[in-house]
């Protein structure tokens, strides 16, 4: 039996080969997987405080502060403080062929800027200005400026003018007028102003001025678009200068730039990010745990409490159950008064009623109120009470006034009574009581 041959035979192909493509496709794949280069940012900041006329206390600072900002977002900075005309110009020309390069470009000046025939002028610390004319020679054009950004044909250019304080110069020029004046943003850039045109912005009384220290704040914001930035200045200077200073932009701007990096989508979490909520899950479930167990504890003393309670109700006799009255049910009778004191047959008419005004006296007033009673009774009195009311002990402190529940102290009631009478008045004897004749 012949053996039947495969149609498909299997491809061998040579080492070499195979060793050929398996590099081809990994490289490839690590071209597809390798991150976009990001943009190159460029940016030029210039701050001139240090005039002779009319010195700001605020643009040097500002232009430090957004030069180290710049450069921690990404920009390579070029930075001049107090600079001349020639340095000025000097930057702006090289700034403008950096910009050839590609990417992003911005500029930022902070500093005393006017306004000559509708043309905006930044002013260098050294101008020399005594009419219109020595604007042009003396200062830099901010079109100027434009032009060497537009020329550079970049994907985007950022123009932020903070210098719109007041003209030092305008009582010398006919022309001149008060802030900066509009300007026609080229296609793809952005001119923002530190207040609308025309207008004078504040140079501030911390640090910064008002509106550099609001784009400082918002710039470093991660997912925030250009455009959203000088929103959020805008509202912030609005409101914190109550509506004197309203920062205005002007934008031809076709695309989104972020300062600080795109919004973050889902799948864009990073491990860092991770580490961090499942440290948080835990954290969660460990306070979770506790509270359970708390809970746990509180269950438990509120079941020790209801059993002492249980416990203490059971010891404390039981309440006598009131009996249901019947049809044969008679009502209670009345408790019995308390006995008196029984009449003496032997008493006259004037020592029966001397008798019982005092019973009457002893039932009318609280114990700790009443008088002694012999404060009250004459001598006679006294003795004709000890010789015909009975002569016991109890009696006696009874008509006494004081507290004599223990009958140990009837004895001395009844001396404290004898050797009493004879102190009212000599002539007169108390009668001992009957059995002690």
């Amino acid at each position: 039996m012949s053996r039947t041959r495969p149609l498909l035979a299997p491809l061998r192909l040579p080492a070499h080969v195979l060793a050929c493509t398996l590099c081809c496709v990994l490289a490839c794949v690590l071209a597809w997987a390798q991150p976009a280069q990001a943009e190159r940012r460029n940016a030029l900041v210039i701050g001139n405080a240090s005039y002779p006329t009319s010195p700001l206390r605020n643009p040097v600072n500002d232009a430090r502060d957004m030069a180290a900002a710049l450069r921690g977002l990404g920009f390579e900075v070029k930075l001049l403080v107090n600079a001349s005309k020639r340095d000025m110009a000097d930057a702006a020309r090289e700034f403008g062929g950096r910009l050839k390069g590609g990417g992003v470009g911005l500029f930022y000046f902070a500093g005393h800027g006017m306004q000559i025939k509708g043309e905006n002028y930044l002013v260098p610390v050294d101008a020399k200005l005594a009419n219109e004319t020595d604007a042009e020679f003396e200062c830099l054009e901010a079109n100027r400026l434009l032009r060497y950004m537009e020329d550079a044909k970049n994907e985007l250019n950022i123009v932020v003018l903070d210098a719109c304080r007041n003209n030092p110069f305008a009582r010398r020029f006919r022309s001149a007028s008060q802030g900066l004046a509009q300007m026609d943003a080229p296609v793809g850039s952005l001119i923002a102003f530190g207040t609308s045109p025309g207008s004078v912005a504040s140079d501030g009384d911390g640090k910064n001025g008002l509106y550099t220290q609001s784009l400082l704040e918002h710039m470093k914001k991660p997912g925030l678009a250009l455009t959203d930035v000088f929103m959020h200045v805008r509202q912030d200077v609005v409101r914190q200068s109550g509506k004197q200073q309203v920062p205005w932009e002007s934008s031809s701007v076709t695309g989104y730039f972020y300062f600080a990096g795109k919004p973050k989508s889902p799948q864009d979490t990073s491990a860092a990010e991770l580490e961090r909520l499942n440290q948080e899950k835990e954290r969660l479930a460990k306070e979770k745990r506790e509270l359970e167990a708390q809970q746990q504890n509180l269950r438990r003393e509120q079941a020790k409490v209801a059993e002492e309670k249980q416990l203490l109700a059971s010891a404390q006799p039981a309440a006598p159950q009131a009996v249901k009255a019947g049809p044969a049910a008679k009502p209670a009778a009345a408790p019995a008064p308390p006995p008196s004191h029984p009449a003496d047959p032997d008493l006259s008419p004037s020592q029966a009623a001397l008798a019982a005004k005092l019973r009457e006296w002893r039932s009318s007033k609280a114990e700790s109120e009443r008088l002694p009673i012999y404060m009250i009774l004459t001598n006679e009195q006294m003795a004709e009470i000890v010789r015909r009311l009975p002569a016991s002990k109890a009696a006696l402190a009874g008509m006494s006034g004081m507290d004599m529940r223990a009958e140990r102290y009837g004895d001395e009631i009844l001396a404290m009574v004898r050797a009493h009478a004879p102190a009212e008045s000599s002539s007169r004897k108390v009668v001992p009581s009957r059995g002690k004749k």
